[in-house]
């Protein structure tokens, strides 16, 4: 039931933030009036048929409980705008945009209405779902980048696999192809892995699972006055770090070699990654920047 409201939901926000971004919805309606007030003597059977279908998906879409079955039929991977692919919204402007300007034979009242035209245009505004990049985004990849620079210092390394949290992992392969992930998007994105069908070993999943616990305890510790202290309470009260070790131990058998984290996480399990390392005999880089620190495996030849 909840997974219904939870669509029903979707459905709902997606329709009010449609409207309020998309103003070709505007030119739509006006078309279709155009056409229901024309002659209908001037329209053919074929037109008729697309206009029917237009108002039909029109109707489906703006109610939310139809919207919502369509969703639900799309996988329920992709969001309310998708929907609107069913709706021949271009077709039907241009066509209605041409009948009625080839409609006027005056020379006059065509350029008029190109005028109109393109000022309702204009007024639009954008055409598509406004997007802008948040605090946190900019903040992700400045981190990235600091975190590039630092790898491509090392110069043992020729290959980067690499096991970190997810903010760090979506962004870092926009800066750099070579680097590979030990695993993506579509761990933590449903619609990224829609139409794939691996899946992710149960230690990987894990793995996932029990980094990203520990970094809602690490985000709250920071965003305390002793963020140093917190961690410890924390650790104390949810025993978040009990599966560090057994964690570690399985991304590196994974093929990870470079392990990223916040700065207070590894200054309080440091001792977990170095002790592994140890019984594996492996050599371990180390290297900083100002929020995360980085440790780079070097297997033996």
């Amino acid at each position: 039931m909840s997974r219904v409201l939870d669509y029903l939901g979707n459905a709902y926000d997606g329709l009010v933030q449609y409207l309020s971004n998309n103003g070709f919805f505007v030119i739509l309606v006006a078309v279709l009036l155009f056409f229901w007030l024309s002659e209908k003597k001037e329209t053919d059977r074929k037109t008729n048929q697309l206009l029917v279908y237009t108002v039909l998906m029109l109707v489906i879409l703006v109610c939310p409980l139809s919207a919502m079955a369509v969703m639900i039929y799309q996988t329920g991977f992709y969001d309310y705008p998708w929907a609107w692919s069913l709706v021949p919204l271009t077709i039907v402007i241009a066509y209605g945009i041409t009948r009625f300007w080839s409609g006027e034979k005056i020379f006059l009242r065509r350029l008029g209405i190109i005028v109109v035209t393109v000022l309702i245009l204009c007024l639009t505004g954008n055409q598509g779902m406004i997007q802008r990049v948040s605090t946190q985004d900019i903040t992700s990849r400045r981190q990235t980048k600091e975190i590039l620079q630092e790898i491509h210092s090392f110069d043992k390394q020729n290959e980067w696999i690499i096991w970190a949290p997810k903010q760090i992992l979506q962004e870092i392969r926009r800066y750099d192809g070579r680097v590979m992930l030990v695993y993506g998007k579509d761990m933590w994105d449903e619609k990224s892995g829609a139409y794939d069908y691996e899946a992710y070993s149960q230690e990987i999943t894990e793995a996932y699972l029990w980094l990203e616990n520990a970094m809602e305890y690490v985000e709250f510790a920071i965003s305390l006055e002793k963020p140093a202290e917190a961690i410890r309470q924390l650790d104390e009260l949810y025993k978040w770090s009990d599966n560090a070790e057994y964690t570690v131990e399985q991304i590196l058998e994974a093929g990870a070699n470079t392990i990223i984290w916040p700065n207070i996480m590894s200054a309080y399990m440091e001792d977990t990654i170095e002790s592994v390392l140890q019984e594996k005999g492996v050599e371990l880089q180390k290297a900083y920047t100002q929020d995360y620190t980085i440790y780079v495996v070097h297997w033996e030849n």
